[in-house]
């Protein structure tokens, strides 16, 4: 069963009409989560949908969008996440790239760029594309510098360089 607006015309499919246009944003903002899941609680225990529409007059249009998981997402960044998004921001992808790739929305991505204060620098002609991103995962995966100068056919030094001035104050 899905929710749909009292404007919105279904044939052949159970539904349920919210009270209120499902586009409708409310002014009181997100709802904590512990709401949420008392919503969730209340409109999984009502038996029709003349009970689940008397939840829906209680609560604000945008808390129970939230509990219906319609609303804007809450999803926590993973640290494997927040590395990828390092490396691939890094090594020169668009930020449209990125969100496709991880399936997050473009400004999730550009928030997160923010907050962990990722910029990019100018790539030197030896350290870029897949090179770059191989030292990256190789550098997370626990390599020394020697292993990832004997694989990427470079210089422990050069290693050293790129790691301090890619990854450590990216």
């Amino acid at each position: 069963m899905r929710v749909v607006s009292p404007f919105e015309r279904v044939k052949g499919e159970d539904v349920l009409v919210s009270p209120v246009p499902v586009a409708v944003v409310s002014l009181y903002g997100y709802p904590p989560r512990s709401t949420i899941l008392k919503i969730r609680k209340r409109l999984d225990q009502c038996k029709s949908d003349r009970e689940k529409l008397k939840i829906f007059a209680m609560y604000p249009a945008s808390y129970i969008l939230a509990a219906l998981g319609l609303g804007p997402s809450t999803k926590k960044w993973t640290e494997e996440e927040k590395d990828m998004v390092r490396i691939l921001y890094v090594s020169g992808k668009t930020i449209e790239q990125i969100a496709k790739e991880l399936k997050r929305t473009e400004n999730s991505i550009r928030v997160i760029i923010k907050k962990m204060k990722i910029h990019r620098r100018k790539v030197s002609h030896v350290w870029h594309g897949r090179k770059l991103i191989l030292l990256f995962m190789l550098y997370l995966a626990g390599r020394s510098h020697r292993e990832i100068a004997i694989t990427l056919k470079t210089t422990e030094k050069a290693v050293e360089h790129a790691i301090s001035r890619y990854i450590l104050h990216g």
